[in-house]
């Protein structure tokens, strides 16, 4: 896709390396990958932890929304997550008296 790196990219490369992390883009989901800012280059980037990445089951680069943005395209995750409905406890209320701060 986009074929120039200049010294931002550079350093985005060395921080996901040193941090183990992984750009998402073109790996999930559209696998070409498209361009994220004015249709010319890609500065718009999704970035996570091995162990997140297998929870994302889709990834994608939204066409531009100048509600938003007039050069950015919006990028889309989608997240696998389970709901656990758990039990809700509520504590009673106290009756212990509460002392007045100004009788200390």
């Amino acid at each position: 896709m986009d074929v120039k790196k200049n010294n931002f990219g550079n350093c985005l490369l060395d921080f996901c390396k040193y941090n183990n992390m992984l750009i998402v883009n073109g790996r999930i989901g559209d696998n070409s990958g498209h361009f994220t800012c004015k249709n010319a280059s890609v500065v718009d980037y999704n970035i996570c932890s091995p162990c997140f990445l297998k929870l994302i089951e889709n990834f994608s680069i939204l066409e531009t929304n100048t509600l938003f943005s007039d050069i950015h395209n919006p990028l889309s995750l989608t997240v696998k997550a389970e709901v656990v409905k758990n039990k809700v406890v509520v504590d009673e209320p106290s009756h212990e008296k509460i002392k007045d701060w100004t009788a200390l």
